[in-house]
């Protein structure tokens, strides 16, 4: 986990990482890559 905070840091908030972080470790239950792909979007 370190490593994607240290990666991610630079283009998200570490509110939008928290979340990308939950989606990525419940990523079986999500409905959608598409609600994935959209907490990967940069909001810097």
């Amino acid at each position: 986990e370190a490593k994607f905070d240290a990666l991610v840091a630079p283009v998200l908030t570490d509110g939008a990482s928290a979340r990308l972080k939950e989606a990525v470790w419940s990523l079986e239950q999500l409905g959608s890559v598409t609600e994935l792909m959209a907490l990967a979007k940069s909001d810097r």
